[in-house]
Order: structure tokens, then C-alpha cells, then sequence
């Protein structure tokens, strides 16, 4: 898919979610009826979607600011907009047979207006992207480190693995991930646990299938030492 492609399907994805239903569901079945979809266009398409879903409320407020409705479309060029010069961003909108339209006067108006500094100061819920109705527990919870606290939730969290002992131990089940080309390092804190240098689809490979490792976050396990949790 060229990079056009990409911003068009992108775009069909946000409004396939904004139209209701878990946003990893409607991302599976878009992917589904689009078999010619390679593994990389789905990644980067998958990643400039939820890039979108986890700054919405900080991309709405820059439209607004900027004049514009939060529409699927100019979510898309406000978070292109963020990252690319403006020239750049028009191109992605080359009306191309796959691709989105032109962008119009008004959109292009627009992007000169979002790749300039606001006219107003960024709110602490802009800045950290979490709704405004929750500034003051937030605030009551983490005081003035409340936008670090949320900035850091925007990261991408990485992929840990739990070892199942019924099956091998950590020290197997890295091998067997090593075999097949993925780099794994046991977690900082969980005993059973594996982080992936990287990430990688294990749904096809044995190491999963046979049950020796099975996808959990390092806290979830954490949590289920701390608790005793039995058979």
C-alpha cells in the first residue's frame, strides 16, 4: 500500500470505531476483508489508528483551536500534522485511487493553523491527553506530577510473557523464542516472566501453541504472586 493508502484506510478505521464497538475488534475484522493488506501496512496503519485513540481529547482541543471539527478525517491530519511538515502532510492527501481526497481550502487553512503555536496555553489535560472530567481525581492522586504520571500511560507497553512451569522453564522458553529470530530478557521483577526485545505474532508458533508461554503483563503476574493465588 503506498503511504496515501494508508492515511485513507486509517481514516475508514476511526470511523468504524467512532461508529461503536471495542476499537481491537474493529481493527481485526477491517483487516480481515482486506487480505491485501501486507504485515507492515497493517502495522502502520494499526499504529497510526491508536496513536489517534490515545490523543484524541489533545487533537480535538488543537482543532478546535484551530477552528475545525474533531471529524475521523482531520483527527488523521491533526496527527500528521504533529509529526510532519504541512507539504509533507498535503501529499499523503493526493486524491489518488486509493488514497483520501485533496485536501480542500478550508482543510488546508487548517494545517497552516495546526503547524503553528496555539493562541492559547495547553491545559494540563491536553498535555498529559486524559478527559478533563478527571483532572481533579487525578490531580488529588498525583498533585503536580500529575502530567508525567500521564504522559508516561501514552508509551507503548512492552510485550512480557508468562513461562508456564507445567511446561518448561524461563531459561526454555527463551531458547525456543531465540530459535525462532525473537530476543527475550526475563522481566525485571516476575520470576516466570520474559520481555521481548521487540514485538512479534506468536499466535502461529510453537512456543504458544504448546502452552509454555502465554502473553500476560509483568504486574498481572506480580499481582498474582502477592496474592498467593492457588490452583
Amino acid at each position: 500500500m503506498t503511504p496515501a493508502a494508508r492515511v485513507a484506510a486509517a481514516v475508514e478505521l476511526i470511523s468504524l470505531i467512532q461508529s461503536g464497538g471495542a476499537a481491537d475488534r474493529r481493527v481485526a475484522g477491517f483487516f480481515r476483508s482486506r487480505r491485501f493488506a501486507g504485515a507492515k501496512d497493517r502495522v502502520a496503519i494499526t499504529e497510526q489508528v491508536y496513536a489517534v485513540l490515545r490523543r484524541r481529547g489533545e487533537l480535538a482541543w488543537r482543532l478546535e483551536a484551530a477552528g475545525a471539527p474533531a471529524t475521523p478525517r482531520s483527527l488523521i491530519i491533526a496527527a500528521l500534522a504533529s509529526e510532519q511538515a504541512v507539504d509533507e502532510v498535503a501529499r499523503r492527501f493526493d486524491g489518488s485511487r486509493f488514497g483520501p481526497a485533496p485536501l480542500d481550502e478550508a482543510e488546508r487553512a487548517m494545517l497552516d493553523r495546526l503547524a503553528g503555536a496555539p493562541d492559547r496555553p495547553e491545559p494540563d489535560w491536553v498535555r498529559g491527553a486524559y478527559p478533563p472530567w478527571l483532572e481533579a481525581e487525578l490531580r488529588d492522586r498525583f498533585g503536580d506530577g500529575v502530567v508525567a504520571e500521564m504522559q508516561a500511560l501514552l508509551a507503548r507497553a512492552p510485550v512480557d510473557l508468562r513461562v508456564n512451569r507445567l511446561k518448561g522453564d524461563r531459561a526454555e522458553a527463551a531458547a525456543a523464542l531465540a530459535a525462532v529470530g525473537i530476543a527475550a530478557a526475563p522481566t525485571p521483577h516476575a520470576p516466570l516472566g520474559l520481555r521481548l526485545e521487540g514485538r512479534a505474532d506468536l499466535s502461529h508458533l510453537a512456543v504458544f501453541q504448546t502452552g509454555l508461554v502465554e502473553p500476560q503483563d509483568e504486574g498481572s503476574q506480580l499481582v498474582a504472586l502477592l496474592v498467593g493465588a492457588r490452583p
